[in-house]
């Protein structure tokens, strides 16, 4: 009687059927991989411009609140005056603050390039004055868009504001 020693490792039948299986496997899994990863990323651009839209929010909401006085134009004897403006560079609106005094203008970039911000202005039935402020932003798929009002309590008159205007200029209080 022949005896056969009993042989290590797989035959090539099980190898084909464990390789098969693992196909299968990567088949039914790597659909739901790609998924999370598309959703990590709209959710990391919505985030992106939910931040950026409420950073700018913020800065324009601190320096209107308390303004001595905002206008649509430029002042012209008064000094120091502030500006906010919307200025395209390149195919992208930036918001852009500058600090005009006698001696210099000081520019700063505010937050990333945004898609359409506009300031408006208006009374409200209690003849309080108004600044209606539209920031709208766009992040790969994901856009984003906030509009608020700001109650502008210490200004008689909004000067030359309109419907809509992508540059206001205004005065502080004394610091």
């Amino acid at each position: 009687m022949v005896t056969r020693k009993k042989s290590q490792g797989f035959t090539i039948i099980e190898m084909v059927i464990g390789i098969a299986l693992l196909g299968i496997m990567m088949f039914l899994i790597i659909p739901f991989l790609f998924a999370g990863n598309a959703i990590f990323h709209e959710s990391t651009d919505q985030s992106n411009a939910q931040q950026n839209v409420r950073t700018i929010g913020d800065f324009i909401t601190e320096e209107l609140r308390l303004a001595k006085s905002i206008s649509s134009t430029e002042p012209s004897s008064i000094k120091p005056y502030y500006q906010l403006e919307i200025k395209t560079d390149g195919g992208e609106k930036q918001l852009v603050y500058k600090k005009v005094t006698d001696t210099q203008t000081t520019t700063t970039k505010i937050g990333n390039p945004i898609k359409d911000l506009s300031f408006s202005s208006f009374l409200d039935p209690e003849k309080k004055q108004i600044i209606h402020v539209m920031i709208e932003q766009q992040e790969g798929k994901q856009q984003y868009k906030i509009e608020f009002d700001l109650l502008i309590e210490n200004i008689d008159a909004l000067e030359g504001m309109g419907s809509s205007n992508t540059c206001i200029f205004y005065t502080k209080h004394e610091e």
